[in-house]
């Protein structure tokens, strides 16, 4: 939880680089908690409470726009500790504009975009893109030496106790 705070302390920080620890906790904790108003949203709506699942919707809608720049921040960090532009995270805001415009529809809308072949195939392509993004930046390990982003966050701190 401390790597989240952190992340929320540097929201606005775009420059340097941040560590795996640092991104993978962020987005972690982001996740859990967006996954468990979901799935608290869905039980609601099955157990035909529409008005208690739309307004779960709305929170992790919120909580996705409140989020937002802080996760770009962190990503922008991340990517910069690989030697990368910021603006690679670019594919990420895209996809996730999309993924989050659909909790902004009433569930019967969602219900509909998932139970078409079509919507299903879109929502899953873009599911495995998130992931596998993330999985990237969560698992490769910066570059050990300075580049023009800063020094390493991982390296340096090494380096003290050496």
């Amino acid at each position: 939880m401390e790597w989240f705070m952190y992340v929320l302390r540097h929201t606005f920080d775009y420059s340097g680089r941040a560590r795996r620890l640092e991104f993978a906790w962020f987005i972690w904790v982001y996740e859990a908690s967006s996954w468990l108003i979901w799935f608290f949203a869905k039980v609601m709506f099955a157990l035909h409470l529409p008005d208690i699942a739309d307004a779960a919707n709305f929170i992790n809608s919120a909580l996705d726009i409140l989020l937002l720049l802080p996760l770009m921040s962190v990503t922008v960090r991340r990517l910069h500790d690989l030697g990368c532009s910021g603006w690679w995270q670019s594919l990420l805001v895209i996809v996730n504009t999309f993924m989050s415009t659909l909790t902004f529809m009433p569930n019967e809308i969602v219900e509909q975009v998932y139970s078409s072949k079509e919507g299903e195939t879109i929502v899953t392509i873009n599911i495995v893109i998130i992931f596998a993004y993330f999985l990237y930046l969560t698992f490769k390990d910066g570059q050990p030496f300075t580049n023009q982003y800063g020094k390493s966050p991982k390296y340096s701190v090494l380096n003290k106790y050496s």
